[in-house]
């Protein structure tokens, strides 16, 4: 999506909302997996 943004319209405030929305995503998966694996293995803390 964002090279799609650059190639046809150079439309920065776009490409940067779409970089934040990658890494909060990012962010919410990291800390989903952390939860999941001290509620699945918790010998592993």
């Amino acid at each position: 999506m964002m090279f799609v943004f650059y190639a046809y319209n150079i439309d920065l405030n776009a490409i940067i909302v779409c970089m934040a929305v990658v890494g909060v995503v990012a962010l919410m998966i990291d800390q989903l997996f952390r939860f999941l694996e001290k509620r699945l293995i918790p010998w592993r803390q």
